[in-house]
């Protein structure tokens, strides 16, 4: 009885094919027809497997060192960025803030010399400015001369620059203020919440007491100036009767 060499079925007697799987038969003997009838398609030896398996674990063993550069290189690249980060932070803070304010302070006119004292609270970005008694009276004048009405005075003006250059230079929304100092304590005058002025002293109850106190006293001089015109054409009407009669009676 005769099997196929490559599927292993049974073979009739002179068959030259196989039924099964159609393998072509020869005359060769048994040991050359089962060395050419090896498929092409036959499992790897356990040598081959075992040789392939190590070529495997090599390249995987290459691949891991590549993977574990590649992530110290992105570490060292986030340690720098993040020291970058610190340095920027505190050079910000400790050197870059200090100096500007102290500068755009001083270049807008709120100096010592001035009447002016300054206090700077970087961490809550307010800048307060104090006005002493000679800057006082020289609001009283200014305010005096606009009747104490809301018209804008030239401090106001000085104040806005000086807030619109810290806060176009500086994170973050600034309030700039000027106080005045008086025997009751410190008073606020004018303030600017960012760019945008947030308090005026010609919008408060005191000034505009003082705007009405004015208006009373220019009525009162208007009605005396009046009385007193009145008075005088009343005396000159007088005295023009009295030499008419007079004159009349010579």
């Amino acid at each position: 009885m005769r099997f196929c060499p490559k599927c292993g079925a049974e073979l009739k007697a002179g068959a030259k094919f196989c039924p099964h799987c159609g393998y072509q038969l020869t005359e060769k003997k048994t040991g050359e027809a089962a060395s050419s009838a090896t498929p092409k398609s036959a499992k790897p030896s356990d040598a081959e497997e075992a040789k392939g398996t190590a070529q495997k674990a090599m390249a995987n063993g290459q691949q891991k060192p590549h993977k574990s550069t590649k992530r110290s290189k992105y570490g060292k690249w986030l340690v720098g960025v993040i020291v970058v980060i610190i340095l920027v932070v505190v050079g910000y803070r400790q050197v870059y803030l200090p100096q500007m304010v102290k500068s755009t302070v001083v270049s807008n006119g709120f100096t010592s010399a001035k009447g002016y004292t300054v206090a700077t609270n970087l961490s809550k970005h307010a800048i307060v400015v104090t006005a002493d008694q000679d800057q006082l009276q020289n609001y009283s004048r200014s305010l005096a001369a606009n009747h104490f009405d809301t018209r804008r005075l030239g401090v106001e003006n000085q104040l806005s620059g000086l807030a619109h250059d810290v806060n176009s230079r500086a994170l973050g929304t600034w309030r700039i203020a000027i106080a005045a100092k008086t025997n009751r304590g410190s008073g606020l005058m004018w303030e600017y919440d960012g760019t945008k002025e947030s308090h005026r002293y010609q919008t408060t109850s005191e000034c505009r007491q003082l705007h009405e106190r004015y208006l009373e006293e220019k009525q009162a001089e208007q009605q005396q100036a009046q009385e007193a015109d009145r008075d005088e054409k009343i005396g000159a009407g007088l005295l023009g009767g009295g030499i008419g009669l007079l004159l009349g009676g010579l």
